[in-house]
């Protein structure tokens, strides 16, 4: 009889089991509100896991509002990280030294141009890895899972930032990053608006797909217009 060499576990299994361990950990106080945690090696390392698993968990985390992921800093447990209550842009100003204002402003400025980068560089693996992030994040606008869409919805746009090629635009983003992670949190938690976001991000791969710049750079601006206009936030400095 032939042995059955079992399969090893996948990259998804292994950051999904990160997450819960560490979401476990941060809900039972071994971690404070502000505390960062251990560096990633060290995390890595007590885990028994790779890294770069680890990231994809850390990303979850970031999404469901657990963590700040600080550039330059690293990972710090929230201020009443994880609280369910439905966020709304009320208290944003309370809460961020820039306003939702201000961070819609500087997206009008530079995504929809790095969208247009995306679709002139683009080739066949990215646009399958930007195919790939819409079928998770169509699952999770039918779950109504809001961990899940935004942790797509980041992972979509970060793909295209990459995709422009100036690391210089990724470092900027990073700057906000938790700026974004909130407003995503707030804004996707509208009911039917991860639907609406799902379909406006599949508009945006048909015209990276077809090579058209154009295309790509109206769908981008059109959806960030339209993130305005239901969420009634005006951009300011635009």
């Amino acid at each position: 009889m032939t042995a059955t060499i079992p399969t090893p576990p996948s990259r998804t299994r292994l950051s999904s089991r990160a997450g819960d361990e560490l979401r476990e950990r941060i809900v039972r106080g071994d971690w404070k509100p502000g505390q960062r945690l251990p560096a990633e090696r060290q995390l890595s390392h007590q885990l028994g896991m790779s890294r770069a698993s680890l990231r994809e968990a850390i990303r979850s985390l970031e999404a469901m509002g657990l963590v700040d992921v600080r550039h330059g800093q690293g990972v710090f447990v929230r201020d009443g990280g994880g609280d369910a209550s439905a966020p709304s842009f009320a208290t944003w100003s309370a809460e961020h030294r820039y306003s939702i204002g201000e961070l819609l402003a500087f997206r009008l400025l530079v995504e929809p141009e790095l969208a247009a980068l995306a679709a002139e560089l683009a080739d066949a693996a990215f646009v399958d890895e930007l195919v790939h992030t819409m079928d998770v994040m169509e699952r999770a606008a039918a779950a109504s899972d809001l961990a899940a869409l935004v942790q797509g919805d980041t992972a979509f746009h970060e793909a295209i930032t990459r995709r422009a090629g100036n690391k210089l635009y990724s470092d900027l983003l990073s700057h906000v990053g938790q700026l974004l992670i909130d407003s995503r949190r707030i804004s996707l938690g509208v009911p039917g608006r991860g639907a609406q976001v799902v379909a406006a991000h599949n508009s945006i791969v048909a015209a990276i797909r077809s090579d058209d710049a154009d295309g790509a750079w109206t769908a981008m601006r059109t959806h960030l217009e339209k993130f305005a206009a239901d969420m009634r936030i005006h951009p300011i400095g635009y």
